[in-house]
């Protein structure tokens, strides 16, 4: 057989009959739009996220290195920057904390840095430069207004540091400063060269040895950053990396987490992997449909085609040829449309998913977003064009030739019993007889009453006044601004007597409580206490759940000095009504003794039993005696501090006893509730105090944590809702594709049936009870459906967030059905009467 160049013949071909149908056409290229459009979206949101955590983990660790070493001498450092596999080392000197008290709100290191090691770690000088004299000095805005000098070049700060286990100060000139992070787990303050050579010295022994001679400072160590030729397999490079350069004694390899991190969790992922799904599914569903209509419609053309020797394969180009020009049309507006609605919709997203995180979205506008979303597109166009390729490369010239909607199979089947012919009748009959396309419109249109139901589910779900209750016990409650904020350390006196003061004197406060805590080591006096901590020491279970916090060093801390971290709560009636008791009775007489102690317990492991004496050695070296009257299981967190040790016990006093042990202590919080009439205004003058006396303090309301939620609840509404939207077009669009193809199909039928008597208006009932059929099964369908995947996601919600509390109800997809109604009833007959309007004779002689 001769091989025939015909290929731009069947190229035009397909092109020209393309151009005929222009109203299949603009219903297949919206669906591909709308397709793209949930891809290229999806993709967005999911890369500004990806690409926005790896930015904020850098933030917080204050580094873009792929890893880096700590505590290394010089001599460990010239071997380290040998090494051929590495590249942009760089390197910083630590010399000291801050020792400034106030400073105690964030954790502040003294360092020399190399420029390029500054920049890497986002403390590069944006105003000013580095330094470069020994007075020099360089820092964040954060730590200028914590220590209250003002942002400006010149300016002199005193800063207090250890220098070989004294203290010492020494008062330096403002050379440069950046704009404080707040993510930053450690704050940063540069100095010279210089200075550091002097204060510092850059260390010859390896940590190790530095501790053999009672040095334990890591004063003059360096720290190494670098990266590898790329940021794949980082951990493994590392593992590799230390086997070659063989760098120990104390030194410490870590990866940036950055690198390393699961961005998505398990569940997001599934998420994703079930939006795709969706979004192939409903494009699928639209896409399909059409091309089986196509093909049907131009059957009689395919079988002419096969009559003159065209082969299934050429048939075969000619509809992939359609699929791949409509996409070339769709594709690119669904991808600029896509891209742009993920710009919006992703910082919002993130904004609300991580509602107690400030993350600034950094878009990704990388090319792999536009590459997936095309692949995908293409992908759900090539999946929906297979079967109609099969069927037009299977259509007999013979059969083919008198071919319309009525099957060959129903034409010789035989009738076994007459029926009235009632419109009823023949909507029924249609209806089964192309029962394929039937149940593909009836799965694109229940899905979006799924996805509302789903939806509605999920917000109907949240509980407002769980979550509140969870963050604030009180109208009000005020703190030191870093209480509310992960990752900065908390200050627990920050809330003065003076502001206490001003406080109670403002209207309509209905009751106020002062909350006062205070940190401090406890001893192994007592011998029951003396016990748990021994059996803590030696539990091989909690070495193994805790070894993230490396716990070896703080058992042997503890061991060593028989001590463990414990804080003292100091509270009033109003507190004391925040914290339940797991054991024992309360006595308000008694408490108000001041001889008795609640302790807290470590799940089943009591650190002390109720009636047993506790020990609290106070600032000044006395010994004070306590009966422990019962025991809790933590202190609130709504009245804490927001943060706990990793290993330690609580205890809580009455304040008036709190206050005889530390007498000059200033509270960690105050709570109130406020008459409501009055909120605004004690609002409006919190705002002022704050801003204008102490501006270090910060408050919140239930409103304001009601608000935070709403923002989650928000982001379902509107994305959820659009998606629900985006798909119910998809499944109009498809219902109308089928009905118009029926309709052109059956034009000839609907003539024969006028010119035997039927009216118009019978016909329009008969198309009337098609769409209220549609209707009911979609219904149907949907609520079955509904019902088998709410577990699951029920499921899913509740383990992700504490306060969802699941309500099964249909009611969206019932009050949807008025709607559903009078579209799969209305566009019928608008279409019977947009292309039946010709006269009987016009229809007949037109369809032949």
């Amino acid at each position: 057989m001769h091989k025939v160049k015909n290929k731009k013949v069947i190229d035009r071909y397909s092109i020209r009959t393309l151009k005929v149908n222009q109203i299949r056409n603009f219903i297949t290229i919206m669906g591909i739009i709308l397709t793209t459009v949930l891809f290229t979206s999806l993709f967005s949101i999911t890369g500004t996220m990806i690409k926005t955590q790896n930015q904020y983990v850098m933030r917080m660790n204050q580094d873009t290195s792929h890893a880096h070493y700590d505590y290394l001498s010089y001599e460990q450092y010239q071997k380290l920057k040998k090494d051929p596999e590495i590249t942009d080392v760089t390197y910083q000197i630590y010399i000291s904390q801050a020792l400034n008290s106030k400073l105690r709100a964030y954790e502040t290191e003294i360092d020399y840095m190399q420029e390029e090691d500054a920049r890497n770690s986002f403390v590069y000088p944006t105003i000013g430069r580095m330094p470069q004299k020994s007075d020099e000095i360089a820092m964040s805005t954060l730590l200028l207004k914590a220590l209250g000098v003002k942002a400006k070049i010149g300016e002199k700060i005193t800063i207090v540091y250890d220098k070989e286990e004294q203290r010492c100060q020494k008062v330096f000139r403002l050379c440069g400063y950046w704009q404080g992070d707040k993510v930053a787990s450690i704050q940063h303050i540069l100095v010279s060269r210089a200075f550091s050579d002097k204060v510092a010295p850059v260390a010859h022994k390896t940590m190790t040895q530095k501790l053999k001679e009672g040095k334990d400072s890591y004063a003059g160590m360096i720290r190494c950053d670098f990266k590898f030729r790329n940021s794949h397999h980082v951990k493994e490079k590392l593992r590799k990396l230390k086997k070659r350069v063989q760098i120990k004694d104390g030194a410490e390899a870590t990866v940036n987490s950055a690198f390393t991190q699961n961005n998505l969790s398990k569940n997001k992922k599934k998420d994703i992997a079930a939006a795709i799904v969706l979004m192939m599914l409903a494009g699928y569903l639209i896409i399909y449909n059409i091309f089986y209509i196509n093909v049907y419609a131009d059957i009689r053309s395919y079988a002419l085609l096969k009559t003159i020797g065209t082969t299934k394969k050429q048939l075969h180009r000619i509809v992939r040829k359609q699929a791949m020009y409509l996409c070339v049309l769709g594709i690119p507006i669904g991808l600029a449309i896509g891209w742009g609605l993920g710009c919006v919709l992703a910082p919002w997203t993130m904004q609300n998913m991580d509602y107690r995180i400030d993350k600034t979205a950094v878009i990704s506008n990388s090319p792999l977003i536009f590459l997936a979303g095309a692949i995908f597109a293409i992908a759900t166009v090539y999946i929906s064009s297979i079967r109609p390729c099969r069927i037009a490369e299977k259509a007999s010239p013979l059969e083919a030739i008198n071919k319309n909607e009525v099957s060959n199979r129903y034409r010789k089947r035989k009738a076994k019993r007459s029926h009235k012919i009632t419109p009823h009748y023949m909507a029924v009959s249609n209806i089964v007889r192309e029962k394929w396309k039937f149940i593909l419109v009836i799965i694109s249109l229940s899905l979006c009453l799924i996805l509302l139901n789903i939806i509605y589910t999920i917000i109907s779900g949240f509980n407002f006044n769980t979550y509140v209750s969870s963050e604030i016990s009180n109208d009000y409650t005020i703190t030191d601004g870093s209480v509310n904020h992960p990752g900065v350390m908390a200050v627990c006196d920050g809330v003065s007597e003076t502001f206490i003061r001003e406080f109670k004197k403002q209207p309509g406060i209905k009751n106020y409580g002062v909350i006062y805590m205070a940190e401090q080591l406890q001893k192994m006096d007592d011998p029951k206490f003396a016990k748990v901590v021994e059996e803590i020491i030696h539990s091989k279970k909690i070495q193994k759940n805790f070894k993230e916090y490396k716990i070896d060093y703080i058992l042997k801390e503890i061991e060593e000095n028989r001590e463990i971290q414990s804080t003292v709560t100091g509270v009033d009636r109003i507190g004391m009504s925040k914290i339940p008791l797991s054991e024992g009775t309360f006595d308000q007489a008694k408490w108000d003794t001041g001889n008795y102690i609640l302790c807290s317990k470590d799940g089943d492991r009591k650190w002390y039993e109720v009636g047993d004496k506790v020990t609290i050695h106070t600032p000044s070296g006395k010994k004070k005696y306590y009966k422990v009257m019962g025991l809790i299981d933590e202190i609130p967190y709504t009245i804490g501090p927001k943060q706990s040790n990793v290993l330690g016990v609580d205890f809580v006093l009455p304040t008036k006893e709190f206050k005889k042990i530390y007498p000059h202590r200033k509270a960690l919080r105050v709570i109130a509730d406020v008459k409501r009439s009055k909120r605004k205004a004690l609002s409006r003058w919190l705002q002022h105090y704050m801003k204008t006396k102490e501006p270090n303090l910060e408050y919140k309301t239930k409103a304001s944590y009601r608000s935070e939620v709403e923002g989650l609840v928000n982001m379902y509404k509107v994305i959820g809702g659009g998606l629900a939207v985006v798909v119910g077009l998809i499944g109009i669009l498809n219902f109308t594709g089928v009905m118009i193809a029926s309709i052109l199909a059956r034009r000839n039928q609907f003539a024969v049936l006028r010119s035997i008597g039927m009216t118009g208006r019978q016909l329009k009932s008969m198309l009337a009870i098609e769409g209220s059929i549609y209707a009911a099964a979609t219904v149907v369908f949907a609520i079955v459906v509904d019902k088998m995947i709410q577990n699951r996601i029920v499921n899913t919600m509740e383990g992700e967030t504490f306060f969802f509390e699941p309500h099964y109800s249909i009611m969206p997809i019932l009050c949807s059905i008025p709607f559903l109604v009078v579209v799969v009833m209305g566009l019928p007959i608008i279409m019977y009467r947009i292309f039946c309007k010709k006269s009987i004779i016009e229809q007949l002689h037109s369809d032949h």
